[in-house]
Formats: C-alpha cells, structure tokens, sequence
C-alpha cells in the first residue's frame, strides 16, 4: 500500500495495522512450523487475538490490511519459502519459455481472454 493511501487511514486503524503487521511478519515467518508445542501456545492464542481484531474491521479496512500484508511480503521476497515442487516448475516453465518464446502471451492478450470467458 503506498503511503499516500496509509495515511488518509484513521489512527486507530494504522496502530491496528501497524500492530498486525508486526504480528504478520512473526506468522510468516514461522509458517513451517507447528505451534503445537507449549512455547507455541502463546502465539496461538496471540494470532488467534489477531483473527479476531481482524474480523472485527469493516471490509474495507480488512481489504487495506490485505493490500499492507501483500505489500510487506513483496518488500522481501527472499523470506518467502519456495518447496522444492516449485522451483522444479519454475525451471520447467523457463525451458519451455525457452524453447518457444513465442508462445508467451502479453497481460493484455490474458486479460482479454479472461473477458471473453464471463
């Protein structure tokens, strides 16, 4: 989300942002792993505060809180685990790329395909 957008929010709506954020940051960081274990029962009943701080915003503030999420995770995509599934697909896909770049389509040819099909 650009700051422009962030800062015509509400301040209790950017602290809750801010704070769901920080906790956002902690969950992706752990989503390898279980939380079953006792030191993992805080944060469950943490991220469990936080899905209820969350469903209690208007839809509209939960679609701004998606928009934040998405963006901190572009700001490091190293963070984000790839499974060795997709990294083999992403090598598969640059051979055929490869192979045929002529094949590859534009965003407007997708979008418009996608048009037709409603």
């Amino acid at each position: 989300m650009s700051a422009a957008r962030g800062s015509s929010m509400p301040s209790n709506i950017s602290i809750q942002l801010t704070a769901l954020r920080a906790a956002a940051d902690t969950f992706v960081i752990r989503t390898e792993m279980r939380l079953a274990a006792p030191e993992g029962e805080a944060e469950n009943a943490a991220m469990s505060t936080v899905r209820t701080e969350i469903r209690s915003l208007s839809v509209a503030d939960r679609l701004r809180l998606l928009e934040e999420i998405w963006d901190s995770l572009a700001e490091t995509p190293e963070a984000i685990p790839v499974t060795d599934a997709q990294r083999k697909e992403l090598a598969r896909r640059r051979r055929a790329h490869a192979r045929h770049p002529a094949a590859a389509k534009s965003w407007a040819e997708v979008r418009a395909g996608l048009r037709r099909r409603k």
